[in-house]
């Protein structure tokens, strides 16, 4: 349950007694926030999206937040991803020159603090501010730290070296202001309509456990074993600054609009734009600017409602942006190298009765990615990308367990297709199991195992250097893992 930290504020007055602000002290049992659901639920900081507001205090009144979990896993990992030759050329042939080898067992901490403030004027206007701060895992995997010492672009150091450089970082920051009657406006780096329709439901599987193939497991992993999550409740589409409205809801329905103009959050801190990375670039020299997208506008309806036992949350949604322009005039071979923007329709839905759920959520477009748009690939050409999940889950008491299936089908490794090595496109198939244990309101315990099947034809998914792309296409991916999750 979350624990409030409550104080008073000194609103600015306006003119007009219907503006007029003053110093209140707050009195918790006249302006209470409420914490639990219409089931006595209690509510808990989300792993991801926020409510606006989250809480509607007294006129003339604002209530402080700050809520944070702490999860820490343990767990073990195996399958053909877990060792590796790297390869050059030695006397005019390709010889592996060294392996390298993963323990199996692992272990991960995460540590997150969500901050807010919820105002309301004495006009009936509400106001308020989220932000989300998490620690810094600069590794070149799923997980790590950056440390001092060889071993690469993110070598690790040793346990002083990697707490050092484990910084904290936003990832959310945004205000709001509106009323219930005509809707909220959202302003900063925060969620858009589909991660707001999708990270707050059950319909992608993530509420069973730590998130599945969404979760903690797959931070135990290295890069090359953890599936793209192409479902549009992840970084890449809630942390760039935009502008969202959400309407008032009706008969339980609920829509939204946003847009972005790039996929950055900060300002310029660029050079010129005659060397590209500038985060407004609408046309670049630099191939790795063809890839972000640009003036990101997405749209999203959502529907929570009863059919008689029968409890629905759906959602649909569209999201389309622009890309980076090629600015290249010379040489005429790279005139050509190009991407396609976002075009993706998304949608979601779960069916409760006597907390057994069952749900599905599924994406399709022009995509390599959530938000990601599609490189022109010579001899593969722009491929599309989809992602499907499905499953069920049951909740009675302190228990909730369930079981999903993650299926995505994407561009993946954009390496080009010739007659000497055909490359295809990356499949992912997986499974998840998984169940959560409520000791008390804000601790609980996680258990979840995944298995998982990479491919990807005419690319090699585990050796490096100049490793042959016909070997290693195929990954077998398991995971297992116990957590301890404590929210406030």
């Amino acid at each position: 349950m979350r624990k409030l930290l409550i104080a008073s504020a000194a609103l600015v007055g306006f003119a007009g007694p219907a503006f007029a602000g003053a110093l209140i002290e707050m009195n918790p049992t006249t302006s209470p926030p409420t914490v639990g659901d219409a089931t006595g639920t209690p509510i808990t900081p989300p792993k991801s999206g926020f409510p606006s507001p989250a809480f509607s205090p007294d006129p003339g009144k604002i209530i402080i937040r700050l809520d944070g979990f702490l999860a820490y896993d343990v767990g073990f990992i195996g399958g053909t991803g877990m060792s590796g030759n790297v390869y050059a050329p030695v006397n005019g042939v390709n010889t592996i020159i060294s392996h390298g080898k993963l323990d199996s067992f692992n272990s991960s901490t995460l540590f997150r603090l969500y901050f807010g403030a919820d105002g309301q004027l004495l006009n009936g206007l509400r106001y308020g501010v989220n932000g989300e701060m998490r620690t810094n895992f600069a590794g070149g995997g799923a997980q790590g730290y950056q440390g001092s010492g060889p071993g690469g672009s993110f070598p690790v150091g040793n346990s002083s070296a990697n707490s050092t450089a484990s910084l904290w970082y936003t990832r959310r920051a945004f205000g709001y202001i509106g009323t219930p009657q005509f809707g909220y406006l959202r302003f900063g780096q925060g969620d858009g309509p589909l991660s707001l329709f999708t990270a707050a439901g059950i319909t992608t599987g993530e509420a069973f456990s730590t998130g599945a193939w969404d979760g903690d497991v797959p931070d135990l992993m290295p890069g090359n074993m953890v599936p793209t999550w192409q479902f549009y409740d992840v970084g890449n589409e809630y942390t760039s600054n935009k502008i969202v409205y959400l309407s008032p809801t009706w008969l339980g329905f609920q829509g939204a609009v946003s847009f972005a103009p790039n996929s950055t959050q900060e300002p310029n801190q660029c050079g010129t734009v005659s060397a590209g990375t500038c985060s407004n670039q609408s046309s670049s020299p630099l191939s790795s600017d063809f890839t972000r997208p640009r003036n990101m506008a997405e749209a999203a309806l959502r529907w929570q409602g009863n059919l008689g036992p029968v409890a629905i949350d759906s959602m649909i949604g569209y999201v389309h942006s622009a890309v980076v322009n090629n600015g290249t005039i010379l040489p005429l071979a790279a005139q050509g190298t190009a991407a396609k923007g976002v075009d993706v329709i998304d949608g979601g839905a779960s069916l409760t009765f006597l907390g057994f759920s069952i749900f599905g959520h599924v994406n399709n477009g022009t995509q390599n990615g959530t938000m990601t748009p599609v490189k022109v690939i010579p001899g593969r050409g722009s491929p599309k990308g989809t992602a499907y999940t499905v499953g069920g889950q049951w909740s009675g008491g302190p228990w909730t367990v369930g079981a999903s299936y993650y299926y995505l089908h994407r561009a993946g490794a954009t390496t080009a297709s010739t007659a000497l090595n055909p490359v295809g496109n990356e499949t992912f198939r997986g499974e998840a199991v998984g169940g959560t244990y409520n000791w008390a309101p804000g601790f609980d315990t996680f258990l979840e195992y995944l298995h998982g099947e990479r491919r990807q034809g005419g690319v090699n998914l585990v050796d490096s250097g100049t490793a042959p792309p016909n070997l290693h296409n195929n990954l077998s991916i398991n995971g297992i893992a116990l957590t301890m999750l404590l929210r406030w």
